[in-house]
């Protein structure tokens, strides 16, 4: 079958679940310096300014699939609040209300590359976060409840979290980890959700114990609990484990074609690479969660291809679209054959 054809079959029966992000919405703040880096020292370079968070880069790509998004965080209401709240609804979600708390700053993230593009610093200023208490999440949940499936960054702390997963009825509730920082205090929150999407350190960092690769990583959570894990290991093997009832453990690792031409600058290829793992969770989540199911491998194939196209942009939460992500799926797996 042609690959747009198969594209477009693919793309129609996927868009059936309606989806509830709960999580952070930012502005990220990524600077590349253009010569050595010398503590103390002016130095020329430039800045990108985007719309980030993972829960809303979650939320974004999957608006851009085609789904239907509700949307749920927490704004200031300074001018960088309504600068975030306009792209959001620009980029088709739909903002629960009621959650604009006066006064405080929208959080931010600031990180400073060296010419390599190996991380100087980073400065995060998320203390407006700390309003995704257990109340909040009470609020968010009854207007999230027409959604039919919830997904929540670890941005919200665990006890909200919690909260979540207590009023989650019979719709799943997946976890995206946001960094190894925030993916410590959950192992008790586990087996009350359906699964979560992660890289290997953050996975480490959640079960308190190294892992040699994404594949032991994935399983070694679903041992301790959880239902459901994909992980990501950058430019290695991504893995799939899921527990099934009477069943073993099904294992699934999916090695990624090259990200990357050797022709592009090394600076650059680093630099783009912010956000990467926000789009590796979103077509995750929107290939697992389509109405025919999908293969583990094959959404793994396509959580990998969709993470190359967005590293092929400028923009950290680029708008591409299911049916090229399919198609990029589709052209790695006979590149794999």
């Amino acid at each position: 079958m042609a690959l747009a054809a198969r594209a477009r079959g693919l793309e129609d029966q996927s868009v059936s679940a309606s989806f509830c992000v709960f999580g952070g919405a930012l502005i990220d703040r990524v600077g590349l310096f253009e010569t050595p880096f010398h503590p103390g020292q002016s130095h020329p370079g430039h800045w990108q300014q985007t719309i980030g968070g993972v829960a809303a880069n979650v939320a974004r790509h999957l608006a851009h699939f085609g789904a239907q998004v509700m949307f749920a965080s927490v704004f200031s209401d300074d001018a960088s609040a309504q600068t975030v709240r306009r792209q959001l609804l620009e980029d088709g979600l739909n903002i629960i209300p009621d959650c604009i708390f006066p006064g405080g700053a929208t959080p931010t993230y600031t990180v400073m590359h060296d010419p390599s593009g190996d991380v100087i610093a980073g400065l995060a200023d998320m203390a407006l976060h700390e309003h995704m208490n257990e109340i909040w999440a009470r609020q968010v949940a009854l207007a999230g409840a027409i959604c039919t499936h919830w997904i929540a960054d670890t941005n919200i702390a665990p006890p909200a979290l919690a909260e979540l997963a207590s009023l989650k009825g019979d719709r799943p509730l997946f976890l995206v980890v946001v960094s190894p920082a925030k993916a410590v205090d959950l192992t008790a929150l586990l087996p009350h959700i359906d699964g979560i999407i992660c890289n290997r350190q953050e996975a480490e960092a959640l079960a308190d114990t190294p892992f040699a690769d994404a594949a032991s990583a994935a399983e070694g959570l679903v041992n301790i609990g959880l239902p459901l894990c994909i992980v990501s290991d950058g430019a290695k093997r991504g893995a799939f484990a899921r527990k099934i009832p009477d069943q073993d453990m099904q294992l699934v690792v999916k090695a990624p074609v090259a990200h990357l031409t050797e022709a592009d600058d090394l600076s650059r290829q680093r630099f783009r690479m912010t956000g990467a793992g926000d789009m590796f969770a979103a077509a995750s989540l929107f290939a697992l969660c389509s109405k025919t199911a999908i293969a583990a491998e094959n959404i793994l194939q396509h959580a990998h291809a969709a993470a190359r196209l967005a590293m092929q942009e400028d923009d950290t939460c680029p708008a591409i679209d299911w049916r090229s992500v399919t198609i990029a799926a589709d052209k790695e797996r006979i590149q794999n054959d």
